[in-house]
């Protein structure tokens, strides 16, 4: 607990990095220190406590002004493709009005009547817009003559309408990296009824991207069964889903069955934790690898920011999840150790401290989380505590790996040895 006396004994310490807004550095060092000294009748302790829970709460909060954030930039964009629709209607009823009843080969009211009427029978959702623009295009194609000027110009200004508008915001909103949650409409959805039913809906989301045979979901869940049970349970599992995730919209309809494979309906909006992470840490990798460091660790840190736990941490005995707990616990570990490098040369070693004992609790065998921790002591003119380092290092090299440090690591100890 040496490592985190600064923070005990001097309050200010973790009050100016809670000024930073930096809840993730003082949420990860307190996490240690809760884990390493339980009390419950110590006053500090519950202090710390309620501290550690209010930065997670205030950690949640910045994830979801994030995603608003997202959002917003969406509906504008959104507005600005609706706009060049709108405008391009106008140059086309423009266009219209001037037109010579001569030159057109379809009256102008039976354009009209017939985009009116299709207006009524499609209605006004994105996707039914766009059908109705190709309606509007191939009218005018096949039935306007070419090539005259005014004719070009309804063409042209046809060919800038948005055809692929964009979809609307997230329905769902779901936690896979740590406590399983799912969020309809910002509601929480807490009344899972039975393990079996949440397990099937994880495993349709985590294979959302194709549907998904019911033959697999009967031998991965009800292996044991005989095949008509198993059938049986599997379709009160669906049942069970689809009545938790329409509750209170009874037309709402989540779970399709086509094929004799189930998946989650493709037009539902959904957006998942996991997936955020791993698209922010791919981008962060691609942005270093081209040069912009700065913007990469932005990416960066806003994934490390994701990463609350491993990957559906109340299913660790289910291998259906271990391979994708494993690939995000791969590259939270590589993304959390090129940012806690760098904040190890930004001198910022309380942040880089964190993070290194964040990146030990998925991965306690890391050498390099090792070393950038003696390193920030050495700099903080904490010798002894980063000579602590290594021999924790080999303590635990040789209890989980029967192994010994590696050259670097020993090299690095005997500098400090001799210092």
């Amino acid at each position: 607990m040496d490592q985190f006396t600064d923070v005990l004994l001097e309050p200010q310490k973790m009050i100016d990095l809670i000024e930073q807004d930096k809840y993730a550095v003082v949420a990860n060092l307190l996490k240690d220190i809760q884990f390493k000294s339980p009390s419950e009748n110590d006053v500090q302790s519950v202090l710390l406590t309620i501290v550690l829970l209010v930065c997670q709460t205030m950690m949640e909060c910045r994830s979801e002004i994030e995603w608003h954030r997202h959002a917003e930039r969406q509906a504008l964009a959104r507005a600005d493709n609706y706009k060049q629709l709108l405008n391009g209607i106008s140059e086309l009823l423009v266009e219209l009005k001037n037109a010579s009843p001569d030159t057109c080969s379809l009256p102008l009211k039976a354009l009209e009547t017939s985009a009116s009427a299709a207006l009524v029978e499609q209605g006004t959702s994105a996707k039914k817009i766009s059908s109705l623009v190709g309606f509007l295009r191939n009218l005018l194609n096949n039935r306007l003559p070419q090539p005259e000027s005014d004719r070009t110009v309804i063409a042209s200004a046809l060919k800038q309408m948005p055809v692929t508008l964009p979809g609307d915001l997230p329905r769902f909103v779901i936690y896979c990296l740590g406590s399983f949650k799912v969020y309809r409409d910002h509601q929480l959805i807490n009344n899972w009824p039975g393990v079996k039913a949440t397990s099937v809906f994880k495993y349709l989301i985590l294979h959302r991207e194709s549907p998904i045979p019911k033959d697999r979901l009967m031998d991965l869940f009800w292996a044991d069964a005989t095949p008509e049970a198993a059938r049986r349970n599997l379709h009160q599992a669906i049942y069970t889903i689809r009545r938790t995730l329409r509750e209170g919209c009874p037309d709402f309809q989540s779970v399709k069955f086509e094929n004799d494979c189930y998946f989650l309906d493709p037009d539902i909006s959904i957006w998942v934790d996991y997936e955020e992470f791993s698209h922010r840490a791919k981008t962060g990798l691609e942005l270093e690898k081209k040069g912009f460091l700065a913007e990469a660790l932005v990416e960066y840190s806003v994934a490390e920011g994701l990463y609350q736990n491993d990957f559906l941490e109340e299913d660790l005995y289910e291998d259906w999840t271990s391979l994708t707990r494993q690939q995000l616990r791969d590259t939270f570990l590589e993304l959390a150790s090129r940012l806690s490098e760098h904040y190890l040369h930004q001198a910022e070693y309380t942040a880089a401290m964190a993070l290194c004992h964040k990146i030990m609790r998925f991965d306690r065998c890391q050498e390099s989380a090792y070393r950038r921790l003696m390193k920030c002591y050495v700099a903080q003119g904490q010798r002894h505590l980063a000579i602590r380092q290594y021999l924790t290092c080999l303590e635990v090299l040789k209890q989980d790996l029967d192994i010994f440090p590696s050259e670097e690591t020993v090299t690095l100890y005997k500098r400090l040895v001799e210092a």
